[in-house]
Formats: C-alpha cells, structure tokens, sequence
C-alpha cells in the first residue's frame, strides 16, 4: 500500500473513532437528562404517592391532592405544541366523555402558553375539570411526578395507580 492509501486508512480509523466517542457520549448524556429528574421524573410508577398542591379549574373551583385521596380519577396531562399530546387529544376526549357520571370528574391538565392551551380547553372542558399551568415543573404535574408527555395517570386514594402513554395502554375498567 502507499503512504497516500495507509495516510488515508488512519484518517478514516481517526474519524470512526471520534464518531463513536461522540455518539456513546451523546447516548450518555441524553440518559442523564432523561434520569436527572428536570422537571420533575418523567413518568412517576404506580404507588407513588400524590404530593400536596392547590390550584383551580378553568370554571374557578378550587383542586388540590384532596381530589385525588378518594376514589380513582383519571388525569390527563398534556402539553401545548405537543405532537403526540395533539394526536392523542380525540381519544382522550372520548375516554373521559365516556366516564362515568359524577364525582369525581376526569381532570385534564393543560401545560403552556395562555394561546396555545385554548384547543385543549375547548375539547376537554366538556368532559373533565381542566387545569391550566403554564410550568411543567409545577402544580398538578409536579404533585403526580410527571415530566414528559402526554401521559395518563389513574390516581386514588392518594397515590398514583397506573400510567399510561395513550388511552388504549389503559387496563379497562380501572378508569372513573
């Protein structure tokens, strides 16, 4: 072989190697964040227990951990500009428009800027207590641990009973 084809040989070995350093560290890394509990876990497990918060729904009634210490509710947690969260949204819809009448009503939680909650709102006031929070990192999500969504929580008496990415990931009959 040359000294062109050999010089050639070790540049690509050299690039290779930098490329799998780099992605092993980019793997790294990208678990770090998903672990480092920013924003709160992304997803908390069954038997976590529900923290304290206070806030209100959209008609003003007031919410707190209260609501979820008794009988088992579904939570709908969603992001504004969410694709998935977009997607999922008629589903959900239809989820909680088939609960059960009365108390306790599915509770959607609605995560962004003012504007961009406003479909969400609409589509789901209907059928569930809407929250609306500007922060991720606060308020009801924050209390159920959740971090990434959309995400589906049955909580009750106080602690989170299952959690879902999507409607059909559900075991029926658990939500009310």
């Amino acid at each position: 072989m040359t000294t062109v084809a050999w010089s050639a040989l070790a540049l690509t070995a050299v690039i290779a190697t930098a490329a799998l350093a780099l992605g092993l560290r980019l793997a790294a890394r990208v678990r770090e964040l998903r672990d480092s509990g920013r924003g709160g876990p992304p997803r908390p497990s069954p038997g976590t227990p529900v923290l304290r918060f206070a806030t209100a729904d959209t008609t003003g009634a007031a919410l707190d951990e209260t609501a979820l210490a008794g009988p088992d509710v579904l939570v709908a947690l969603l992001l504004e500009g969410c694709g998935p969260c977009r997607a999922q949204l008629p589903a959900i819809r239809r989820l909680m428009a088939d609960a059960p009448p009365g108390e306790p009503r599915p509770i959607a939680v609605v995560v962004g800027a003012p504007a961009g909650r406003a479909e969400y709102v609409r589509a789901l006031g209907p059928v569930a207590r809407v929250v609306e929070q500007d922060d991720a990192g606060a308020g009801l999500a924050a209390a159920l641990g959740v971090g990434a969504f959309p995400c589906l929580v049955v909580a009750g008496g106080g602690v989170v009973r299952q959690v879902a990415d999507a409607p059909g990931d559900l075991v029926p009959g658990a939500v009310r």
